[in-house]
Parts: structure tokens; sequence; C-alpha cells
């Protein structure tokens, strides 16, 4: 490879490194930014205390989750490798059965979007076709929603078939998108686990034991739900086949990262950014032993595809 070409690789992998580190700079400071501004939506704490005083108290509990979260981490850390992984994997259970409970026992009914598509597909379930009134032409104000409504209709015709009752549709569809979410996270561990290290993926399935909206996932089911573990799960596939080293395994990786990516973009078009994940991901990992291999991982990818 030339030399002018390697400068020129170089000069990208600094500009999106710099880059990267910028967006990730952003996003801190707005969730930072975010906890005290979250306070007005507290009417309940705001009728004792001054707005001063409830932004303290948000912040003060803020770092003391963070050092419980510190403290149960150095403790895991400290435990043999699969002892760890056990530990995690109980704690994870427990937290997925304490999903499914708040959500059997409020069973919140659905609303605004989330409750119009199921309607929807609620409707096509009954009647084989869909409302033409419903909501004054929902679908054809916002069409990128005929495929979640589509989805669910699948998922209402397999619960009549395994004998779920009409009632029972809605939270039905609630436990499949909180299943989906689960899944999310455990591709994400996966992801952690295999660039970053044992420790950071425990870390992370930590902060979504304790985080609060874990267990608000399953009164929402839309298609930024929907879309978690095709993101999450594209991601996975791609990073396996790049560090797959069997090439007929790699080949399959590809085919079901292609799959996964055209059912994904069908549920909502915003799973295109992956692409800019895979790109800057080769982009800064690339240099002039690997370039010519990893330029044909691309393009039998998008051939898969």
């Amino acid at each position: 490879m030339k030399a002018s070409t390697l400068q020129t690789i170089d000069k990208g992998k600094h500009g999106l490194y710099l880059f990267s580190i910028g967006v990730l700079f952003f996003l801190t400071a707005l969730a930072f930014l975010h906890a005290p501004a979250s306070t007005i939506h507290m009417d309940f704490l705001a009728a004792v205390m001054p707005r001063w005083a409830l932004t303290l108290l948000v912040l003060a509990l803020a770092v003391v989750l963070a050092f419980v979260l510190l403290f149960f981490y150095q403790k895991l850390i400290s435990l043999p490798e699969k002892t760890q992984t056990l530990v995690v994997g109980i704690l994870a259970v427990l937290g997925i059965l304490l999903q499914y409970a708040l959500l059997f026992t409020f069973r919140a009914t659905l609303r605004y979007d989330h409750l119009k598509v199921f309607d929807e597909a609620l409707e096509i379930f009954r009647t084989g076709e869909i409302s033409m009134t419903y909501g004054e032409a929902y679908f054809a104000q916002y069409p990128f929603n005929i495929p979640i409504t589509l989805f669910n209709y699948l998922v209402l015709n397999i619960a009549k078939l395994i004998g779920i009752p009409e009632s029972g549709y809605m939270l039905t569809i609630q436990c499949v998108y909180l299943a989906g979410t689960d899944l999310a996270v455990f591709f994400s561990y996966r992801i952690l686990r295999m660039l970053r290290s044992r420790n950071t993926a425990t870390l992370f399935a930590l902060l979504c034991i304790i985080n609060p909206l874990m267990y608000m996932y399953g009164f929402a089911c839309y298609t930024t739900i929907l879309m978690l573990p095709f993101l999450m799960g594209n991601l996975l596939l791609f990073f396996t086949m790049l560090k797959e080293k069997r090439p007929k395994r790699k080949i399959i990786y590809a085919f079901l990262l292609g799959v996964a990516f055209i059912l994904g973009t069908k549920i909502r078009a915003n799973l295109l950014i992956t692409l800019i994940t895979f790109a800057g991901y080769l982009i800064i990992h690339v240099n002039a032993d690997t370039f010519v291999e990893k330029k044909k991982q691309v393009v039998f990818l998008l051939l898969a595809a």
C-alpha cells in the first residue's frame, strides 16, 4: 500500500476518533444536565421543597447510587471468573423476574401511538382489514408504523394458536417487547465482553439491573423498543464475523447479519446508523496488514445482505 494512502487512513482514524470523543462528551453533558431538568416532573416532591433543594436531592441520590454500584462492582470483580459470571447471571434472572412481576401486577394499558398500533393490529386480527377511519387515517400520516402493526398482528395470531384469550392479548404483546429489550441487553453484554473485558461487561450488567427504566420498558411497545434487539444483534454479529477465523462460519455470520439488518430497517430506518458504526470501527482498526482482509469481509457482507 502506498505511503500516501496510509497517511490518509491515519488522518481519517484520528479525525474519527476525535469526533467520537466529542459526541461522547456531548451526550455525557446532556445526561448530567437532564438530571436537574427532570425535577419538573416530580410534582409530589416539588410541593414540599423548593426546586433548588429538589435538584440537590436528585444529584445526591445519584452520587449515593454510584458509590453503591462501585461497592458491588469491586466485590464482583474480585471473584473468580466462573463465580463472577454465575453471580451476574443470577442477578440478571432476578431482575427479569422483577420486570415481569411488575408487568403482571400493574397491567398498565398502552397509550398514545403504542395503543394505536395495537388497536389496529387487533382490528386486522378480527376483521382481516385495516380500519379506514381509525385515528383520521392514522397510517396515511405515519406509514412507518405499518411494519410494527404487522408484527403485532403476527404475535396475536401466535397467541391465538397457543390458546391465550383475547383479554390477554395486550399483556402478551408487552411480554414479547420486554423479552426483546432483555435480549438487546444480553447482546450488549456479549459485545462488551468480546471487545473490552469481562469486568467491563459486568459493570454494564450492574448498571442495567439497577436502572429503573429497565423495569418500565414492559409498558411501552413501539418501534424504538422493537428495534433494540436488531440494533445490538447487528453489532454482535458484525464483531463476531470480524473475529471469526473459520471462513465457513464467517459466511454464516455475514448472512445472518444481512438478514437481521434488512428486518431491522423494516421495523425502523434508524437502524441504518449501524452502518456508521461499522465504517467507523473498520477505519479506526484498519492497517496495512489487514486492509485487504477487512475489505473482502465488507464486500462479502454487502453481497450476503
